[in-house]
């Protein structure tokens, strides 16, 4: 059986890229080395396997094609910005954007197994009864109208003023299953930290800069240590991120997510959530 592999491309947004400040601080070669670490990461991954490179300098240096001196010079400026070990060289962001293809394809799979969409049913082909008095032979004819008033006819007529109901999203789905997952690992961190009132407080926010604000969170503890005020540095965080995913849905994105999530479903969510 053909092993699987990964999707052959990644999501890179510039805004998280240049704007993290880890990155600015790179020089160039040091940025353009970390975006080729990026890149073998995904493409050597397999299958419902998270993307990472063996600790290895004589490997990495070989990978970015300069010798092991060099690469010594320069591998604190790029590892800090991913989670290294003794064995593996990882990035928590390639992971979750890995996470996240893997979940839709697992999705989508299912979805086949089960036949894809459902057939339409077959209209029927029999002939409609037709009344004797609209009958003339074969073809059935109503009589007219002897006094047709169109203003009557469009008043009289059924409107429909029920909201339709919004299609179901995979992406969207993803992002508050991500959300919720990251949600109680923050109370588990911060269990002073009153997560509910702030998630209350900015649930009005694009869902993708709550995502990347309490990633944010969790990488900053993860890398250094609990921050001294969660609340403030969330509350920064947003405020900036806010704004520069509103920005990129309007540009590059589709209108499935221009659209804000339903609040009201996900505040019903988060209730049975804290309940």
């Amino acid at each position: 059986m053909t092993e699987k592999k990964t999707s052959p491309c990644f999501p890179l947004y510039p805004s998280d890229f240049f704007g993290d400040p880890k990155v600015r601080l790179m020089s160039g070669e040091e940025q353009a080395f970390y975006v080729i670490l990026l890149m073998n990461m995904w493409q050597n991954a397999k299958d419902k396997e998270m993307p990472y490179l063996p600790n290895d300098d004589k490997k990495i240096a070989q990978l970015l094609r300069i010798d092991v001196r060099t690469w010594r010079k320069i591998r604190l400026a790029v590892f800090d910005c991913l989670k290294v070990t003794a064995e593996k060289i990882e990035s928590p962001r390639l992971s979750r954007e890995k996470l996240k293809q893997d979940n839709y394809r697992e999705s989508q799979s299912e979805k086949g197994k089960k036949g894809g969409r459902p057939s339409k049913p077959e209209e029927s082909r029999s002939f409609s009864p037709v009344k004797p008095e609209e009958s003339h032979g074969i073809i059935s004819v109503k009589p007219p109208n002897p006094n047709p008033n169109p203003k009557k006819a469009i008043s009289d007529s059924p409107v429909d003023n029920s909201q339709k109901e919004e299609q179901p999203s995979p992406e969207k789905d993803l992002l508050f299953l991500e959300i919720k997952n990251l949600y109680f690992k923050i109370q588990e961190l911060y269990p002073a930290f009153k997560i509910q009132k702030f998630f209350q407080t900015y649930k009005n926010k694009n869902p993708k800069a709550i995502s990347h604000t309490f990633n944010r969170l969790i990488e900053q503890t993860e890398k250094i240590g609990k921050v001294e005020s969660p609340w403030a540095y969330c509350e920064k965080i947003i405020t900036l991120e806010n704004l520069n995913y509103n920005e990129r849905d309007h540009e590059e994105q589709s209108a499935e997510f221009k659209k804000p999530i339903d609040l009201i479903n996900w505040a019903q969510n988060f209730k049975t959530i804290t309940a």
